[in-house]
């Protein structure tokens, strides 16, 4: 919806059903917090401001793909959250606290941190580059209602968390309906 917001990006009716249909998947999925619920606002807050600093990121993004190769796009945008990481880190901890840090790393702990630089932010936004350069920016931020449904998939996986009916659903609902948008986009 920020697309047709800030860019006039026309969505059409099936994009838009896809969506509030995926919306209300992710909502079975991540779960409706009850009253006397032991959850955090805080935390809630901090998920929704996350995603919608996703949204925009994607929709800054679809505009500067256009005329900047996704890789260098890429490169660019990781080079400057790591200057923007480090000038937070300076502020946030005294040098004696950062070095504290550095000297607990061993090589184990140093290359999970290179692989998943790689994976998770390099190799990731790169192909989703990509992929936002052959797709509406509505359409390619509908692939943000993933994030649950990895989410709980990787932690029934990895972690051997059981899975709820209602979240079993819902990660069906949202899949179905990203799928459903995408096919749209190709016709």
């Amino acid at each position: 919806m920020l697309a047709w917001l800030f860019f006039r990006e026309r969505i059409t009716a099936g994009t838009a059903l896809a969506i509030l249909v995926a919306m209300a998947g992710v909502a079975m999925v991540t779960g409706v917090h009850g009253a006397g619920s032991t959850e955090s606002p805080l935390g809630d807050a901090l998920i929704v401001l996350g995603t919608l600093l996703a949204a925009l990121y994607v929709l800054g993004s679809s505009r500067l793909v256009t005329t900047i190769d996704p890789a260098t796009l890429a490169a660019l945008q990781q080079s400057v959250g790591l200057a923007f990481t480090l000038a937070i880190l300076f502020v946030w901890m005294s040098p004696e606290g950062i070095q504290a840090d550095l000297a607990k790393a061993n090589a184990r702990m140093i290359a999970l941190a290179l692989v998943s630089g790689i994976l998770q932010y390099a190799l990731a936004f790169w192909l989703y580059l990509i992929g936002l350069k052959r797709l509406p920016a509505s359409t390619a931020a509908l692939f943000l209602t993933l994030t649950p449904v990895f989410g709980i998939s990787g932690a029934a996986l990895f972690l051997g968390e059981s899975v709820t009916p209602t979240q079993a659903i819902g990660t069906l609902v949202i899949i179905g309906s990203v799928a459903f948008a995408s096919q749209r986009a190709r016709t």
